[in-house]
C-alpha cells in the first residue's frame, strides 16, 4: 500500500472511534508513547492492511451480502469468542444484540479457528498483551482494498464498549468540525441511542474532556 493510503487508513480508523492518528511506528522508543496506531483514551487499535487478512476480509463482505438479503444484521462469529464485524454495521449489530435475540435478529457464521484466519487471531494476542499495559481494550481495523470502510476484530465481551465510543466518538468529531455518525447510525431509534450512551455516560464521566486530551496528543517536540 502506498504511504498515503495508508496513512489516510489509520487517519479513517482514528476519526472512526474520536481518536487522532499517531505519527511514527510503535512507541517510537519512547517511554510515554502508546504502541497503538492511534491516540485514544480507551481503544487500543491496531490497523493492519496485509494480504493474509484477505480471507477474514473476504468471509465478512459475504456474510454482509447474505444478511443483506434477508434483512439481517451480520456479525462474524469466529472461535475463542472473537467477533468480526464491518465498521458500518457496528452500531447496528450492538443495538440488535442488546434489544433482541442473536439468532433471531441477527444472521450468524460459525468460522472456527482455521488455518487461513489464524494470522488474525496471533495479531490480535499481541494487541492484548499491549492493551494490557495501558488498560485499555484491544481491537483490530483491518483495511478493504478498494472498498468503503473496514473490518473490525475484537472480543465479544467488549462489543457494548466499542459501539459506545463510536457513538460518543463520532459526535465528539462532529463537534470538532469532523465527519462524524453516517446518517444510517443517525437514523437509528432512540432505543439503540440510549442502549450506546447509557455504555460510557454512566460507568466514565467526562468523556468528552477525555477526547479533548486525546485530540491534543501528542505536544510536538521543539527541535533544539
Amino acid at each position: 500500500m502506498a504511504d498515503k493510503a495508508w496513512k489516510q487508513f489509520e487517519r479513517d480508523v482514528a476519526q472512526y472511534f474520536g481518536g487522532m492518528r499517531k505519527e511514527g511506528s510503535g512507541s517510537m522508543g519512547r517511554g510515554d508513547h502508546i504502541k497503538a496506531d492511534i491516540y485514544h483514551p480507551a481503544l487500543f487499535v491496531e490497523c493492519k492492511a496485509r494480504k493474509v487478512y484477505a480471507p477474514l476480509v473476504e468471509t465478512v463482505k459475504l456474510l454482509r451480502d447474505e444478511a443483506s438479503k434477508n434483512g439481517r444484521v451480520p456479525i462474524l462469529i469466529l472461535g475463542n469468542g472473537m467477533v468480526a464485524v464491518h465498521s458500518s454495521n457496528l452500531l447496528h449489530v450492538a443495538a440488535v444484540l442488546e434489544t433482541s435475540s442473536p439468532m433471531k435478529a441477527v444472521r450468524l457464521l460459525e468460522a472456527g479457528v482455521n488455518r487461513r484466519l489464524r494470522s488474525s487471531f496471533d495479531d490480535y494476542d499481541e494487541a492484548v498483551e499491549m492493551a494490557s499495559e495501558h488498560s485499555q481494550i484491544p481491537l483490530l481495523a483491518i483495511r478493504q482494498p478498494r472498498k468503503v470502510g473496514f473490518v473490525l476484530l475484537f472480543h465479544q465481551d467488549n462489543l457494548k464498549e466499542v459501539a459506545g465510543w463510536r457513538a460518543v466518538g463520532g459526535q465528539f468529531v462532529e463537534r470538532v468540525g469532523g465527519k462524524g455518525l453516517t446518517e444510517a447510525e443517525k437514523d437509528l431509534d432512540g432505543t439503540l441511542r440510549t442502549t450506546i450512551h447509557e455504555v460510557w455516560w454512566h460507568q466514565k464521566e467526562g468523556v468528552l474532556s477525555s477526547f479533548d486530551h486525546c485530540w491534543q496528543l501528542p505536544k510536538k517536540r521543539k527541535k533544539t
